[in-house]
Formats: C-alpha cells, sequence, structure tokens
C-alpha cells in the first residue's frame, strides 16, 4: 500500500479562520516531490506535528483523498485535504515572576500576543523593575518557521537601565535594535547569529565616591556587533543534571565596517558534564568550566601587537565579572563580582583619600578580559522520600580560576614595551589564581536552580571580596 504510485494534484486548507494558508502550504510544500502514498503521509505527519508545535493551533488533521485523471508521467492523483482549529483561548497571555541577576532581585511581566497578523508570529512585550531600581523594556516580534526552516527570525527593541552601584558605583543605560537567527531548534545543535545596534551611557557615578577607573569609564559609546553562539544540550535535567554533557560557544565582534566607536572581539565558552557512578543518580560527578576572552581592537584598543604600546582600556559594559553562588560566571566562597580587578572608592569627603577595607564593598569591580573557572562536584540526593521527590541533592564542590586584566598578563604592567610570551601569560595566570572549596544543597524550583551553601576560601587576592560568614544562597537559570 505504502508503495503504490500517486502524485498530490492541490492541498486543500480548511478551519482557518484568521491564519493565512501559507503558514501551512509551506510545511506541505515536500509534497510535489512525492510518488507514492508512503511518502504522502511521511511529509504529512512531519508537517502536522509542526504544524501544531506554532502553538496556535489545538489540531491538525490530513486526509488523502483519491482525486479524478492522471498526472502528466501516468500516476494516480490524489488531494490531500488539511483541517486544522485554531486555538480559541492562549493566543494573548501574561505572566509575572521573580528573579535574581548579580545579587539583585528584580521583578518582571511579560505579556505575549500570538498570530496578530496571521502569520504565527508571536509579539512579546517584557518590563522589569530591580530592587536597585534597574529597569528593563523589551518590544520583539518573532517569526517562527522562516521561509519554511527550522527557523525563528526575532527583531527586538530594547531600552534598559541596569544599576551597577552596589558592585562597580554606575548606572548603565542601554538603547539597542537587533535582528537575531535562531536555528537548529529541532537538533543536536542550536546556531544563534545576531546583529545589534546599541547605544551605552556609563553614568548616573557617586562623583565623590567611585574609583578613579570607574570615573574614567563615564560617557557614551555606540556599539554595532555580531554575534554567533552555538548550544549543544544533552543532560538530563537542566536545573540539577546527573548524566549528561552541555557546551555552549559564544564569539562576537563589534566595529565592523567602522559603525560604532566600541572595537573588540569577544569570545565566551561554559561546558558542563555530569558523571553517574552510581545507578539511578545515587552519585554522580561534575565538571563545570566557564572561560572568556575580550580583546579590545583598533585605535585606541588595549589588545596591542609586539612593540605597540596599550591605549584606553576595554569598556567595562562588554568585561566579564565573576563572583557568587550562582549566575552567569559563578564562584563560591566570593561576593557578586568580587573577583578580579577591583580598585578603591574614594572617601566621603573628597580628600582625596580612598576608602578603606581590603577587598570588601569599598572597592569598584571593574571586571577583567580574561576569565577561566573550574568546578568540580559529588552530589547524591538526599535520604527521604520528600527531598526526592522535589530533587533536592546535597553536593561538595571545589572551585579553582580567576578574572583578570589584559595588561596584568602581559608581564609589561601595562607600560609599552613588547608583547607578552607565554610564560609571561602563564605566570599571570598561576599569580592570578583563587581557589575555594565547600558543601551544600541544591534543588530545582519554579525560578531556576536553588542552592545554599557554605564555602572556604583557599586563595585569593588581596582586592578580593569574599563572602566572610561563608554562607551564601542564590537563584540561577540554566547550567550554561
Amino acid at each position: 500500500m505504502a508503495d503504490t504510485p500517486c502524485r498530490v494534484r492541490r492541498v486543500v486548507v480548511r478551519g482557518n479562520r484568521r491564519t493565512h494558508d501559507s503558514v501551512i502550504r509551506q510545511e506541505l510544500s515536500a509534497l510535489r516531490d512525492a510518488r507514492t502514498l508512503g511518502e504522502i503521509g511521511d511529509v504529512c505527519v512531519g508537517a502536522s506535528g509542526v504544524i501544531r508545535g506554532l502553538g496556535v493551533f489545538d489540531s491538525a488533521e490530513m486526509v488523502c483523498d483519491a482525486a479524478p485523471g492522471q498526472s502528466a508521467d501516468g500516476l494516480p492523483l490524489a488531494d490531500v485535504v488539511v483541517t486544522v482549529a485554531e486555538k480559541k483561548k492562549g493566543l494573548l497571555s501574561a505572566q509575572t515572576g521573580v528573579h535574581t541577576q548579580s545579587g539583585e532581585g528584580s521583578m518582571d511581566a511579560n505579556v505575549t500576543v500570538r498570530n496578530l497578523l496571521g502569520r504565527a508570529e508571536r509579539i512579546d512585550f517584557k518590563s522589569e523593575m530591580g530592587q536597585q531600581k534597574s529597569t528593563a523594556f523589551v518590544l520583539s516580534a518573532s517569526k517562527p518557521r522562516w521561509l519554511g526552516t527550522d527557523t525563528e527570525l526575532t527583531a527586538k527593541l530594547a531600552k534598559e537601565s541596569v544599576s551597577h552601584l552596589k558592585h562597580s558605583s554606575f548606572i548603565e543605560k542601554l538603547r539597542s535594535v537587533s535582528v537575531s537567527v535562531v536555528t537548529g531548534q529541532r537538533e543536536a545543535v542550536q546556531h544563534e547569529l545576531t546583529a545589534e545596534l546599541a547605544l551605552r551611557d556609563v553614568g548616573k557615578l557617586p562623583l565623590r565616591t567611585a574609583s578613579w577607573a570607574m570615573l574614567q569609564q563615564r560617557g557614551m559609546s555606540a556599539k554595532a556587533s555580531v554575534r554567533h553562539a552555538a548550544t549543544l544540550d544533552r543532560l538530563d535535567d537542566s536545573l540539577v543534571p546527573t548524566s549528561g554533557y552541555a557546551l555552549k560557544l559564544s564569539n562576537e565582534v563589534a566595529g565592523l565596517l567602522g559603525v560604532g566607536d566600541a572595537r573588540f572581539s569577544k569570545h565566551a565558552l561554559s561546558a558542563a558534564a555530569h558523571v553517574p557512578l552510581l545507578p539511578n543518580g545515587l552519585l554522580s560527578l561534575g565538571l563545570s568550566l566557564s572561560a572568556g576572552l575580550l580583546m579590545p581592537t583598533g585605535p585606541g584598543g588595549s589588545y596591542h601587537a609586539a612593540g605597540v604600546p596599550p591605549q584606553s582600556p576595554s569598556c567595562v559594559c562588554d568585561r566579564f565579572f565573576a563572583g557568587g553562588a550562582c549566575g552567569a560566571q559563578p564562584f563560591r566562597g566570593f561576593r557578586t563580582n568580587g573577583v578580579g580587578p577591583r580598585e578603591p572608592r574614594h572617601t566621603a569627603s573628597g580628600a582625596g583619600g580612598s576608602a578603606a577595607g581590603g577587598g570588601g564593598s569599598a572597592r569598584d569591580a571593574l571586571g577583567g578580559e580574561a576569565l577561566g573557572v573550574a568546578t568540580v562536584s559529588l552530589s547524591a540526593p538526599l535520604p527521604g522520600a520528600k527531598p526526592r521527590a522535589h530533587g533536592v541533592r546535597a553536593q561538595v564542590f571545589s572551585s579553582f580560576g580567576g578574572l583578570h586584566a589584559i595588561r596584568d598578563l602581559r608581564g609589561d604592567g601595562g607600560g609599552g614595551g613588547g608583547g607578552a610570551t607565554v610564560a609571561d601569560v602563564a605566570g599571570g595566570l598561576f599569580r592570578g589564581a583563587r581557589a575555594s572549596v565547600g558543601a551544600g544543597l541544591v534543588m530545582p524550583t519554579g525560578l531556576g536552580r536553588l542552592e545554599l551553601s557554605i564555602s572556604h576560601v583557599l586563595k585569593r587576592q588581596p582586592q578580593d571580596a569574599v563572602q566572610r560568614s561563608g554562607w551564601q544562597i542564590g537563584i540561577s537559570g540554566t547550567i550554561v
């Protein structure tokens, strides 16, 4: 039966009152090449699943009926009738939530409208307000299955104000427009390509107390960049995994074609692997790695060739930050953004002195251009039915690595001269390394990965800010 020769004469679409026929027909374009009933059935089954996955239909049924006549090559003809049931509810949705980022608690609200123009598009509006007066307003429009492929096209407008006053004495204001293409959402590796135009303003600095390094960062900068990210996720759980692996590699280049005054290339790597040592997740070994390199380029860049003196530093908005129990670059035992270059703040009197405190909150976190942090852990479920039902696990861990400014790795103090040798860079990495050990509990929640831990810092740098009590609690999204 499946081998019976047959050609499709036409496709009939029914039940779509708001949705354009093209949304459905593009998923059945392969029917024009089908030569048997089996091939027709395979195309229909695949298309039915894709159509239901658009989020605008409750159902999609397909029937193949015999049609009169024959094709040009003498094969019997058939009509494919597609009957869809559009969703009456759920096309307009709203939700609220709370989360933490860089030590700041925030509340957000999202409104989503689907299929407003009948092309299965999605329009999202997101607003966010933080405890430290951070705000964000983001409007985005997405078109799934762009050009009939497994590709989503998204255009986004954003107006954000992010407060870093607690850790770095400045507020970053961002106005941006971006277009991104995401492919491979149904495949092993997902790719995202983004082109962005952004206007950044480093301002609202407390002039009497901010450090000199932060005062030198004041002002506006324009960034035109292209970013590519590749993600591979094979973890059994995105929040508290016990087996599998995940990898995310991101590369960004700013200043192409001379647009904007930001000139850099930025590369970041996040990886995680978990190996079960006992069956049923009774004991699991985990290893995670975060690495990054920011290289300012062009006139005014601090990344220079041999014999060319360094000039202006990178922008604080583009640098890496590390420290804290959770977040983009966690390092347990240290405070949020407590690892890496930090400079003392001035006294409130403005007398030219610096605020006291070796590595506490009296310093501004400046971020760094070279990041490398590795963590190894052993985890096991807590005894008892209730902790197991909620996925609570106990873990012990050890972290090693650091965050550095490029000038500190060159071995010349950033004051001109020749470029760094491999030995200079290796020596700088070793001298600037940090290490910590600890134990704690992790638990998956609706807000993300909740972690409570107690840590002990084995090695630190004088400017670092450590968690003196040792106790930390944090919430993060996913492992990578």
